[in-house]
C-alpha cells in the first residue's frame, strides 16, 4: 500500500493545513489521514482504517479493548503534551531551540516569541486533563501490564498507543531530540518511579521497530 508523508508546522503550518482540509474555521490537528476524498482526524480513526486496508497481523483483534486503552493513553499524552508547552513556555533556550527546525540558526533568536505564540496557540487548541492524569495512566499500564510482555497476550494497538504516552516520561532513542527538547519532554520524577515501564517500551520497540 502506497502513501505519502507529510510534516506538521504548528502556527506556520496552520492556513496549509485549512486548507487542505476545507475546514477554514474549526480547530485543525494532527494526526490526519487523507484518503480518496475521505479525511480521518482521530489517531483511533485512523487505526481503524489501517487495519482494513491492511494484510499483516491484525493489531486491532480485539477492537474494545484496544479503544479502552487509547483512551487511556490519550489521556495520559494530553497531560504530557500540556507540560510539555508548559515547560517550553517556561524555557527560552528551547523557545530558541524550537525554531531551528524553521530558521537558520542565526534567525531563531530573534525570532524566539514566534515560539511562545505558537505554544500559546496550542494551549488554547488542546484541553488539559487534570496534572495527575499521567500518572494515573502508567499506573494503569503498569497494573495492566502485571509482569507480562504486551497487554492484551500479544501485541497490538493497545501497547503501542501506551509506550507512545511514555515518550512525555522519558523520550526514546527512536526520535532525534536536542538536549532542550528533551528537556521539557522529560519527567525525570515519573522516569525514576516508573523505569519498569521504559524498560517495557524500549523492549517493545527492541521487538517491533
Amino acid at each position: 500500500m502506497s502513501y505519502e508523508y507529510g510534516s506538521y508546522t504548528p502556527l506556520l503550518g496552520e492556513v496549509t493545513m485549512r486548507f487542505k482540509t476545507k475546514r477554514p474555521f474549526q480547530k485543525v490537528t494532527v494526526p490526519m489521514l487523507f484518503d480518496h476524498g475521505n479525511l480521518y482526524t482521530d489517531s483511533w480513526d485512523i487505526a481503524v482504517r489501517a487495519e482494513a486496508l491492511g494484510s499483516a497481523s491484525p493489531l486491532l483483534a480485539e477492537r474494545e479493548e484496544c479503544a479502552h486503552w487509547n483512551r487511556v493513553a490519550e489521556r495520559g499524552m494530553a497531560c504530557g503534551r500540556a507540560r510539555t508547552v508548559d515547560r517550553l513556555l517556561e524555557d527560552e533556550e528551547a523557545q530558541v531551540d524550537s525554531l531551528r527546525v524553521l530558521l537558520p540558526d542565526v534567525l531563531c533568536k530573534p525570532f524566539r516569541p514566534l515560539a511562545i505564540v505558537a505554544a500559546k496557540g496550542l494551549t488554547k487548541k488542546y484541553t488539559s486533563p487534570p496534572p495527575q492524569a499521567l500518572e494515573e495512566a502508567l499506573l494503569a499500564l503498569r497494573r495492566g501490564l502485571d509482569g507480562n510482555d504486551y497487554l492484551l497476550g500479544e501485541f497490538s494497538f493497545a501497547d503501542m498507543a501506551m509506550a507512545s504516552m511514555l515518550e512525555f516520561v522519558s523520550p526514546g532513542t527512536h526520535v532525534r531530540r536536542s538536549g532542550p527538547e528533551r528537556r521539557i519532554w522529560s519527567d525525570a520524577r515519573l522516569a525514576s518511579r516508573y523505569a519498569d515501564l521504559i524498560a517495557w517500551r524500549d523492549q517493545l520497540r527492541e521487538r517491533h521497530g
